[in-house]
């Protein structure tokens, strides 16, 4: 029997449950949306979920990637995320009295949006979704997958926004701007802005032989020794992000120039460490762009008690509406720690 949009609203709620999917409470503090939304492990949950059923997405999103970036419940009236301490030095012997320290409270600007994420199903097509079930368990289990595509799917809104996002227009142009560019200023926007440039190399670049760098690496190298500070360089958190047409360009570059059977198996294994760190290709990010931060460093505000999920059937159009909305922004909790070579600015010699 097929089921209608109440048992959608009805069993929605258990499914997400089962799954941890859940707005976050509006109570809710940082420590307690992070658990929500990334070290519970909620996207590989979602994946093992929907691969017990007949009905499965094609969105799977990196569980690795989700838990390093944090998600913060922000208070609207805020002006500023307090973020305590650093990583100068706090041990030593001072000359006169006790060796001390200023503990570092330092802010980082609040900017949120409105956003609101919505796909629908045409009538239809849930029809023939809902009768290739015949029992309460797969019913479930679509409905699980429904509630579970909308959650990947935001998730890698909110990735795609973070790393493309410049400007917060009143009304987006998706076709325009399809990575998300006018959704809101994302991290390599907020880094330019706040550092008022510092930390964004956007003059041009030859890779190469002759070149102002021999490559990748050494022009990483050259951003953490210019950009990150001195008590940030050595820290094993540190990752080189790259473009994936960068990376393609580098590893072309050191096979054409590669001698002997040594040369081509380094050039096979570039890529998974640049500069001495790890390195990796993030999805989304723009192809020439490359940049240096920790992870927990990209923040995703949300203000709190404004995230909310809704499933309902419009009669007029005949979907089935998947709704989640809530007032999100970017953010970096140390705008030091982000440096980066702005695409298009990069080219290789011949």
């Amino acid at each position: 029997m097929f089921f209608n949009i109440n048992d959608l609203k009805d069993k929605a709620g258990s499914v997400l449950e089962s799954i941890n999917i859940s707005s976050p409470a509006m109570n809710e503090n940082e420590s307690a949306i992070n658990t929500v939304l990334a070290e519970r492990e909620l996207y590989a949950r979602i994946s093992a979920y929907t691969q017990k059923n007949p009905f499965v997405h094609f969105i799977s999103p990196s569980n690795w990637l989700s838990g390093q970036i944090k998600y913060l419940s922000v208070n609207p009236h805020q002006s500023a995320i307090n973020l305590i301490g650093d990583a100068r030095l706090s041990t030593g012997r001072a000359e006169e009295g006790r060796f001390s320290r200023d503990m570092n409270i330092k802010g980082s600007p609040i900017e949120c949006y409105e956003m609101d994420s919505c796909e629908y199903l045409d009538w239809i097509n849930l029809v023939v979704m809902a009768n290739a079930v015949n029992d309460d368990t797969n019913r479930d289990a679509l409905l699980g997958i429904l509630c579970g595509y909308l959650t990947s799917k935001i998730y890698l809104d909110d990735l795609r926004i973070g790393f493309n996002g410049t400007s917060a227009a009143t009304f987006t142009a998706p076709n325009i701007n399809p990575n998300g560019e006018d959704v809101a200023p994302g991290w390599h926007e907020i880094a330019r802005k706040t550092s008022e440039g510092r930390q964004i190399i956007s003059d041009a670049i030859t890779l190469g032989a002759g070149g102002d760098f021999p490559g990748v690496d050494a022009l990483a190298q050259h951003l953490i020794k210019t950009k990150i500070p001195a008590q940030w360089q050595n820290d094993p958190r540190l990752v080189v992000m790259v473009g994936s047409e960068l990376a393609a360009a580098e590893r072309l570059r050191l096979f054409s120039t590669a001698n002997g059977a040594g040369d081509t198996e380094a050039a096979s294994a570039w890529g998974s460490t640049i500069a001495g760190h790890f390195a990796f290709v993030p999805p989304f990010m723009p192809g020439w762009r490359l940049a240096v931060t920790t992870l927990p460093n990209l923040l995703i505000n949300i203000i709190d008690g404004s995230y909310r999920t809704e499933f309902d059937m419009n009669e007029n159009t005949k979907r089935l509406n998947m709704r989640a909305w809530r007032h999100q922004g970017y953010g970096l909790a140390n705008v030091n720690l982000y440096a980066a070579v702005d695409e298009g600015v990069i080219t290789f010699n011949s």
